[in-house]
């Protein structure tokens, strides 16, 4: 069964890897959704394909769209909580 759903921290590097770059190889095996999160600069990449990006930001909502049905996280839980963000 393929993976459907990636999610990947950034942590700070000279040179950060996209997955239109590396998250390629996630698409061709069957990966419907890739989520790449930046805790520093408080965004997530939200991938469909290695050619759709969407950055969202503390202010927006994220949703599983039709791979995660009914996921739901206001990012600024996310960003603002010191028990899951312990840079806050």
């Amino acid at each position: 069964m393929p993976l459907i759903w990636q999610s990947r921290f950034c942590r700070p590097v000279i040179h950060r890897v996209r997955p239109s770059n590396s998250g390629g190889k996630y698409f061709a095996a069957g990966t419907q959704l890739v989520w790449e999160i930046d805790p520093d600069a408080h965004t997530i990449a939200v991938y469909t394909d290695p050619s759709n990006q969407i950055i969202l930001i503390a202010a927006d909502t994220l949703t599983g769209g039709t791979v995660l049905p009914g996921f739901t996280l206001q990012l600024a839980e996310l960003f603002n909580d010191p028990q899951l963000n312990p840079r806050v």
